[in-house]
């Protein structure tokens, strides 16, 4: 009866409907009266419009959200769009977030032309709000001010561009992208990832420039560049160089190049001349000198020099050898991965004669005091958890200038391995995993430990099917810069499994860990995760909205009751959720024969 008795008073364009009112119309869910109110703010293009539209760009619902933009489409302006921004600008970010995705995926011609006047703006915050839309809206008219903002005084907004640019793909900004690699080493990394997405073959001669710079990161971005940048002429001069540019270079980059030149021989096997080239020893000058004049520049065909020799002040785990000594106790076997916050290896304990796992914490992370400290506060405590299901922690050491953790050694593979082929496990051993988690994760909260980052990844399973969690002192760290940005914009932590409070940047208990367990269960239930999208930040979103299809419509062979317990660990509100892991291995267990 309300919304008829809208749409008769707006279809009549009463007089007497101020501003304010027609705004909150935008929310109106009879799309009738959402059109109706559209047309007439559109009509009467009142100068203070933009100050009760603000409030329903970031609304929650999307309908209205919509609405707003397509109010903007017909008379935004650079100023209207500013004053919007200015608007949710001391807001969460996640309320940004929302108004920026909307403008970015819903906002026209009109929109985006008022956005790109906006990235020269003086405000720091409304020029990055201007290119984070811009990143989404892949619109070709603002290539030439992108590339302007190459040059901005603010990293993020000059990385962003970049991202921008590749995202576009128009190997116009390819000439840009190249200076940049000379002036910004900082931005390296991302600006090898874009020209590697532009595809232009050009600028191999610069990439591989980067690879005679002494740091792993950028050295690594280059070989994958050149690996995609590659074709089937030049492959083989390719193949040559990067064997040469990193003979001397930290073992990942060593093991990275051997990669991307096995592939490229295998991709183009066909070619006579790359089977030549490669089987040919790398210091053959011939051939040395055969690849150079086939990848550089005439300006560039210089003797290239050796990289720069690494620091030898403290351990270089880079360049250990099996059967080489760390400190005085443990005999290096080999490494076994590398993560966000550590490069894990294999030794064997001298005294005691067992192998074991060392994680040699990352220089970035060992060097924040304020983070350490915490770290190994949560440390002390995450020694306590002895059970059957936890990955054990022994000790916090400092061998040789390197912080590093050791802990049990446990011959397994991960979860997330027997998810890849993305389809529903057995509810038998879904259940049988989730029951072994939560005995796990009951026994740490017991001790006052919160994972905080429970994931497919931090779960070892051997071949006898025995499970054990892992990485609770990596999560201790995580905890230390939970509401840190990294240098790309995007929360640390795993998008996928986070819950609601974690997004928007709440106190996390023991019930955020039941959360993760349950987009664990819903995801070995149903073979995919109940929340998927283009980037993290839709992810993150969704995650907010708790929208999910119960786990029993996506696979009928889980039962109604089981799906039940699944949607309850997944409740938005940690208050609706189970309270504690002992209440959900209870449930698990009614399933269990």
């Amino acid at each position: 009866m309300c919304a008829n008795l809208h749409w008769r008073a707006l279809s009549a364009h009463d007089a007497r409907l101020d501003l304010e009112k027609l705004c909150k119309l935008l929310r109106d869910r009879d799309i009738k009266v959402q059109e109706q109110a559209i047309e007439t703010i559109i009509q009467r293009n009142d100068p203070e419009t933009m100050k009760y539209l603000s409030a329903v760009l970031h609304d929650e619902a999307e309908h209205a959200r919509r609405a707003a933009v397509e109010v903007l489409n017909k008379i935004g302006s650079a100023a209207a769009i500013k004053e919007l921004l200015e608007s949710v600008k001391d807001a969460d970010w996640w309320v940004r977030a929302r108004s920026a995705d909307a403008l970015a995926k819903i906002g026209g011609p009109r929109v985006v032309k008022a956005v790109v006047e906006l990235i020269k703006d003086d405000d720091e915050f409304i020029r990055r709000s201007a290119i984070e839309i811009l990143n989404s809206t892949r619109d070709e008219q603002a290539i030439s001010h992108l590339i302007d903002a190459l040059d901005d005084s603010d990293w993020w907004v000059r990385e962003r561009a970049v991202d921008a640019l590749a995202n576009i793909g128009n190997k116009a900004a390819t000439p840009a992208l190249v200076r940049m690699l000379k002036r910004d080493e900082k931005a390296v990394p991302v600006v090898l990832r874009a020209l590697a997405k532009l595809g232009d073959e050009r600028v191999i001669h610069a990439v591989l420039e980067q690879l005679k710079r002494p740091v792993p990161e950028i050295q690594l971005e280059a070989l994958h560049t050149l690996g995609e940048l590659a074709g089937s002429e030049n492959a083989a001069g390719i193949c040559e160089v990067i064997v040469k540019y990193t003979d001397k270079a930290a073992s990942e980059v060593r093991e990275a190049a051997l990669e991307v030149r096995d592939r490229l021989q295998d991709k183009f096997s066909a070619a006579a001349s790359l089977t030549r080239m490669v089987s040919k020893p790398a210091s053959a000058h011939a051939d040395e000198t055969l690849a150079m004049s086939m990848l550089q520049n005439p300006d560039e065909a210089a003797r290239i020099p050796a990289p720069a020799p690494q620091s030898l002040a403290n351990l270089d785990i880079n360049r250990l050898q099996p059967g080489e000594m760390i400190g005085d106790r443990y005999r290096y076997v080999r490494r076994v991965g590398r993560g966000a916050f550590g490069t894990v290896l294999l030794v064997e304990d001298e005294v005691i004669s067992e192998s074991l796992i060392l994680k040699v914490l990352h220089p970035q992370m060992a060097s924040d005091e304020d983070m350490i400290k915490r770290f190994v506060q949560e440390m002390r405590l995450s020694r306590k958890i002895t059970h059957e299901n936890v990955i054990r922690i022994y000790d916090f050491l400092n061998i040789q200038g390197l912080l590093a953790i050791s802990m049990e050694y446990f011959p397994s593979s991960t979860l997330a391995v027997s998810l890849e082929p993305r389809e529903p496990l057995p509810v038998e051993a879904a259940l049988r995993y989730a029951h072994d988690i939560a005995k796990g994760m009951a026994a740490a909260h017991e001790t006052g430990v919160v994972h905080r980052d429970l994931k497919p990844g931090n779960v070892l399973i051997n071949n006898r099917g025995v499970l054990k969690i892992v990485d609770f002192g990596v999560a201790a760290a995580r905890a230390a810069g939970d509401q840190q940005l990294t240098r790309t914009g995007i929360l640390i932590g795993t998008p996928k499994y986070m819950s609601p409070e974690q997004v928007l940047g709440k106190p996390v208990d023991a019930r955020s860990d039941i959360y993760a367990l349950g987009i664990m269960m819903y995801e070995m239930l149903a073979g995919t995760l109940p929340y998927s999208g283009e980037d993290q930040m839709a992810v993150m979103y969704q995650h907010v909205q708790g929208k999910a299809r119960p786990v029993s419509e996506v696979n009928p062979n889980v039962p109604r009751t089981l799906s039940a317990v699944v949607a309850k660990m997944m409740a938005l509100s940690p208050e609706d959720r189970y309270q504690n892991m002992e209440e959900v291995r209870r449930a698990l267990a009614g399933f269990i024969d």
